[in-house]
């Protein structure tokens, strides 16, 4: 993943379901799995989840079982499906009030190219009214690329940040922990990596 000219993370396209609700006409994709979101009944196509390597789901599927998906709402599981069985990020549009949650699926159901993808949606939404909670999620989900733009908007925005109520809490919430842990460890390294960054002297040219 790198950082694109405006500053927000650029995650590589993926190839990527389509799943209808119980009653309806079945589209041409060969859905032969019932499975439930929630209290919704949907069906899923055995192939195009094996074909996505979803192990979670595919090691439950059975065409004569019905699979239960927890955790998930509907609607986050639809954006899922849509992002798999439409073709790729650019055939769905992933909301600022969805990608959390959307993220949170992709690093569930270890869909990578979409838990990349969520990671540059996140690094463009983010806001310093709950730039917290983003950090907290990118923990929870181990995104590492998404944790570490988190930090670097920390840096940037450290006076306005420090005037919002979460964020002071999330600072203040690892004065506890070990010397290893904690935002302020993680602020303290992000800094002193970049200071390293400015300062490393150019390389000397061989002679010959």
């Amino acid at each position: 993943m790198r950082l694109s000219g405006s500053g927000h993370l650029c995650a590589p396209d993926a190839a990527p379901l389509w799943g209808q609700r119980s009653g309806d006409p079945l589209q041409p994709c060969d859905c032969d799995c019932a499975a439930a979101v929630g209290q919704v009944g949907i069906t899923l196509s055995l192939s195009l989840l094996s074909s996505h390597s979803l192990q979670k789901l595919v090691s439950k599927a059975t065409p004569s079982a019905q699979v239960e998906i927890p955790d998930i709402k509907y609607s986050t599981f639809q954006l899922v499906m849509q992002y798999l069985y439409q073709g790729g990020s650019e055939a769905i549009h992933i909301g600022r009030q969805d990608v959390l949650q959307v993220l949170q699926a992709a690093h569930s159901l270890c869909l990578r190219p979409l838990k990349k993808h969520c990671e540059m949606l996140c690094s463009k939404y983010l806001h310093p009214s709950d730039a917290a909670t983003f950090y907290q999620q990118a923990q929870l989900c181990q995104a590492r690329d998404l944790k570490a733009f988190c930090e670097g908007y920390f840096l940037k925005n450290l006076p306005v940040l420090l005037e919002v109520g979460s964020f002071r809490r999330l600072l203040l919430a690892g004065d506890g922990a070990a010397a290893d842990e904690g935002l302020g460890h993680d602020l303290l390294r992000t800094l002193s990596s970049r200071m390293n960054a400015i300062h490393q002297p150019l390389a000397k040219e061989t002679m010959v």
